[in-house]
């Protein structure tokens, strides 16, 4: 009724007033009552008709699916690393382990240095990847680069910001 008024009145002020303050605004719906057999069969015609979507094997890798990918396993390392770090920081005092930072300072000084270019590369590659990720999605929230061409410049500079 309010929308029917609310249609009088902005045709009224545009000066169309006609034919449609004339028909009444009804929708026509029927249903049918249908036994337990003829609903399931109803549902198995709909789900064959419905298309399937293809295996994810079927596409080619491209380089936005792949590095988004990425995207997602170093945040999923980052994140796992910091939960054992920290349930082993606080299970410590109960097994006797030694994590306060001059034992870890010391035991990182005392490896060679291949082994702690290797540990600080496998740390810091991983976050500055999801770190410019994380940039490069706030990017788009805001609508802006949101084409292919803006795309695969912002994973261009994650990747060569690595």
């Amino acid at each position: 009724m309010l929308a029917r008024q609310m249609l009088a009145r902005s045709l009224i002020s545009t000066g169309r007033t006609g034919s449609l303050l004339q028909r009444p605004l009804v929708r026509s719906a029927a249903t049918t009552s249908l036994t337990q057999d003829e609903s399931v069969a109803l549902l198995e015609q709909q789900r064959r008709r419905r298309p399937n979507s293809p295996h994810l094997t079927v596409y080619k890798a491209q380089l936005t699916s792949t590095l988004s990918i990425l995207n997602r396993l170093t945040g999923l390392a980052l994140s796992g690393g910091l939960y054992v770090f920290a349930g082993a920081y606080l299970a410590a005092p109960l097994t006797g382990w030694h994590l306060d930072s001059a034992t870890i300072a010391e035991a990182f000084g005392s490896l060679n240095e291949y082994t702690k270019f290797v540990l600080k590369t496998g740390a810091a590659l991983p976050f500055t990847y999801h770190s410019w990720n994380g940039i490069r999605h706030l990017i788009w929230d805001t609508a802006s680069e949101l084409s292919l061409k803006g795309g695969m410049k912002h994973h261009d500079n994650c990747v060569l910001a690595d």
